[in-house]
């Protein structure tokens, strides 16, 4: 701990140190979650026995915390996690007409969570202005 001009001990380093476990935490455990999800459901077919499959409603449990995680995620590997985002969201950016396009449905993902600072356009990968019609 740092000390301020009074001589006494900083309370903002217990705080950054415990905000720093929490999110390294919810990493590890998001992780070894969508690991088991993934081994476990590889051979299913149907969206609605694998998004039932007690490792992804965990991660849906997991709540807001999860978006940044699950859309990095999305992003890198394009797992469907499109039932878990819009139940933790409570909301879907996808269209009407977008349903069952996987490629068109993650892009509105992704957008959704750059607009929403979820993940930044780095992250994302995606190059400035592509998604939300800002210039570059």
């Amino acid at each position: 701990m740092t000390t301020n001009n009074h001589g006494e001990e900083a309370k903002f380093d217990y705080v950054l140190d415990e905000s720093v476990r929490v999110v390294a935490e919810t990493q590890w455990r998001f992780e070894q979650l969508a690991a088991e999800w993934k081994r476990e459901t590889a051979h299913l077919s149907s969206p609605n026995a694998i998004a039932q499959h007690r490792a992804y409603q965990e991660i849906i449990g997991m709540g807001e915390r999860a978006i940044p995680l699950i859309l990095r995620d999305l992003q890198e590997t394009g797992e469907q996690w499109f039932w878990a985002l819009s139940s933790i969201a409570g909301e879907s950016p996808i269209l009407p007409g977008e349903f069952g396009n996987i490629e068109a449905m993650t892009k509105a993902w992704i957008s959704w969570g750059i607009q929403r600072q979820y993940i930044g356009r780095v992250d994302a990968g995606f190059r400035r202005g592509e998604f939300d019609g800002s210039s570059p």
